[in-house]
């Protein structure tokens, strides 16, 4: 399946899945460890994997969501996954903290996987946010103790 820098072929979660698995094909993957992450569309493609294909992930960290999928029938499917999401206080609103309080109220019993949601006070929905997400070397660690076996 082709995919393209035009259009929005990065955001079609039947399309990425298809890269990972040819990436699975020709590459060295530890299955185990499958992580999505994105930023703006990019974050809200990584919440649908999320709800579509959990149990090929072992965690998603979407950063600066622009959507809450809070009406998507399938979201509480999420309550297990191991997510970190990312905003900036200055980007609006707080979808990803509106997800969390979700998951850990709306989905049962239990809080959720998914960890408090990193807010950097002078991120805005630019690289302010997503450059400083992806140089936090905690979150390298956090995803490397992330396994799907963990969860099963």
């Amino acid at each position: 399946m082709p995919v393209s820098n035009s259009g929005n072929g990065w955001f079609n979660a039947n399309t990425l899945m298809a890269l990972l698995e040819d990436a699975k094909k020709n590459y060295r993957v530890d299955a185990d460890r499958v992580y999505f992450t994105g930023l703006s569309g990019g974050a809200n493609t990584s919440i649908e994997l999320g709800m579509t294909q959990a149990a090929q992930l072992a965690a998603i960290v979407p950063i600066a969501l622009t959507s809450t999928p809070t009406n998507d029938p399938n979201v509480c499917v999420l309550k297990p996954l191991p997510i970190w999401a990312f905003h900036g206080a200055l980007d609006t609103p707080g979808r990803s903290t509106n997800l969390k309080v979700w998951l850990d109220t709306k989905c049962g019993a239990g809080a959720s996987a998914m960890r408090p949601v990193t807010v950097y006070p002078n991120g805005g929905h630019n690289g302010a946010t997503w450059d400083t997400a992806y140089a936090d070397l905690s979150l390298y660690d956090w995803l490397l103790q992330q396994r799907i076996s963990d969860r099963q």
